[in-house]
């Protein structure tokens, strides 16, 4: 019965989070609680997600994001201080030039948290009420919603 509330409540944060006419209050910035990025700060994060930070501590890190809507606008606007187009464009420039693949991207925040809980170097953002229901995962930091 649990397993399938925490299902159901997966599900709605789900489309909470990614869909671009609803959204939660606040999305969590998480990490994987026993890995190396437990205590690294906001500008840190923001060069994890620009590929300039690519290993920690022999670990290899990996950001994830959600698809485009509310929480993903928020997050680039706040955390990394770019548009979406500028940071796709920023990302065209390290693949063709570097050669580095883009952040993958998880429709489904539970998905981006049980990645975070296996992979030591998993770092990702979701709703922070989901973030606070689970185990394995630290919060770094938490940020509002901006409408648009």
């Amino acid at each position: 019965m649990i397993q399938w509330l925490s299902a159901c409540a997966m599900a709605i944060w789900s489309t909470v989070l990614c869909s671009p006419a609803l959204s939660a209050d606040e999305i969590a910035i998480i990490v994987n609680e026993n890995g190396p990025l437990t205590h690294i700060s906001r500008a840190e994060v923001r060069d994890i997600y620009l590929g300039e930070i690519r290993f920690v501590e022999g670990f290899r890190i990996v950001p994830l994001h959600c698809p485009e809507g509310p929480a993903k606008h928020s997050f680039l606007s706040t955390i990394i201080g770019l548009s979406s187009k500028a940071y796709k464009l920023h990302w065209a420039k390290k693949v063709f030039q570097e050669g580095l693949t883009l952040p993958p991207i998880k429709a489904d925040p539970s998905d981006i948290v049980k990645w975070v809980k296996e992979q030591p170097g998993g770092i990702g953002y979701v709703p922070k009420e989901l973030a606070e229901m689970d185990r394995g995962i630290r919060i770094l930091d938490t940020i509002e919603i901006i409408e648009h």
